[in-house]
């Protein structure tokens, strides 16, 4: 006796059958990609302003991921203390500066002119090594009745550090100018080495809404 397998001609109730099966098969497939396509849409926290300008910043500007400034006894010329937190809700400009430094003449003014261009975002801190505040005074008088005049907005906070202490024991800058910049949470972001150049002010422009 032998035996063959034969092909039997499917009938039409099958064919119905089998077809619903592929549709919803099908129907599965596609959902499937369309969720898939969705969820990889999504955005789960964007990257911000900070993290897009580490790719491409200029050759002076270091990042430094946003840590918490070493802790120091800050002092304004009146020799009263000045807590740097205060500045929080504003991105901060860090400046380690002294009158004996040619540089930092040059852009003193630049940073006064840059905040109040964008003083609903920055501040300003300048911190001076000077040995005498008689120097700074001195410094600061000459400067034009518009730049005296934002020297006495709020967003201008100048500091002095005689003894050098915070600025080279504690932030290690030991040639001037050199700036920090702080987030809105008072965090270290970014380290300028040198003067603020025409690059560095483009950068910190975009940080500003």
């Amino acid at each position: 006796m032998h035996y063959t397998c034969e092909r039997k001609t499917p009938t039409p109730k099958f064919r119905k059958a089998n077809m619903r099966k592929k549709n919803i098969l099908i129907l599965l497939c596609v959902s499937t990609l369309c969720l898939i396509a969705f969820f990889a849409g999504l955005n789960f926290g964007s990257p911000s302003k900070v993290s897009e300008l580490k790719k491409t910043l200029p050759a002076n500007m270091i990042t430094l991921n946003a840590i918490n400034p070493p802790s120091a006894d800050w002092t304004l010329l009146n020799k009263s203390p000045f807590d740097i937190n205060s500045l929080q809700g504003k991105y901060v400009i860090l400046n380690f500066w002294a009158t004996w430094c040619p540089p930092c003449l040059v852009e003193f003014p630049e940073i006064l002119d840059f905040v109040d261009e964008h003083q609903e975002n920055f501040s300003v801190v300048f911190v001076s090594s000077d040995r005498d505040i008689s120097a700074i005074e001195k410094f600061t008088s000459k400067l034009s009745p518009e730049h005296k005049k934002i020297m006495d907005s709020k967003n201008v906070i100048m500091l002095h550090d005689k003894k050098a202490k915070i600025t080279r024991d504690i932030f290690q800058s030991f040639k001037l100018p050199e700036s920090y910049i702080l987030n809105k949470q008072g965090q270290m972001e970014f380290k300028i080495i040198g003067p603020l150049t025409k690059s560095t002010y483009q950068v910190l422009s975009t940080l500003d809404p």
